[in-house]
């Protein structure tokens, strides 16, 4: 069968097959697949490895534009946003690139990234090792500065607040 394999049953020394099926098989513990029991089916896919080389190649107050090394026999990715030490991710983007963008992002917050293959059957590599990604602060909005004070040798100015965590102007 394309795509599958079948094992073998266990044989004594001389290649007989001793669980004394009626069978429909060829004696040698090989099955024609009919399901008697003389042989399982397993698929015939080899473990799909983790994306590795993961990285933000651009990063946004609201996104971040993700690129990864390409895993053979991978037929797509999932790219995992997790919060913190959380286990399951809080958005998931599905894609048959080895990038992907990431939107609608908080400014300034750091994010755990991780992705992993899909291999054509659907099954799921591990996730890629922890990346920790954070999204740029939010530039402040200079249309809104307007100047509260002045004297002679300095300005008071105020502004609209950037968006995320902001530590410092300068």
């Amino acid at each position: 069968v394309a795509g599958r394999s079948v094992l073998e049953e266990p044989s004594d020394a001389e290649g007989n097959n001793d669980d004394n099926d009626s069978g429909n098989g060829d004696g040698n513990g090989n099955d024609s697949g009919n399901g008697d029991g003389n042989a399982s089916v397993a698929d015939d896919v080899a473990v799909l490895k983790a994306p590795h080389g993961v990285q933000a190649v651009k990063r946004t107050d609201s996104s971040l534009n993700i690129h990864w090394k390409k895993v053979e026999s991978a037929q797509s990715y999932q790219v995992g946003v997790f919060k913190g030490s959380a286990k399951k991710p809080m958005k998931k983007v599905a894609t048959t690139k080895t990038r992907a963008v990431v939107k609608n992002m908080t400014a300034n917050q750091r994010y755990v990234v991780r992705v992993r293959s899909i291999g054509a059957t659907g099954s799921k590599s591990g996730w890629s090792k922890k990346e920790i990604m954070r999204t740029k602060p939010t530039a402040p909005d200079f249309r809104a500065l307007r100047i509260t004070q002045s004297t002679a040798t300095s300005v008071a100015v105020q502004w609209k607040k950037s968006r995320g965590t902001i530590k410092s102007y300068t």
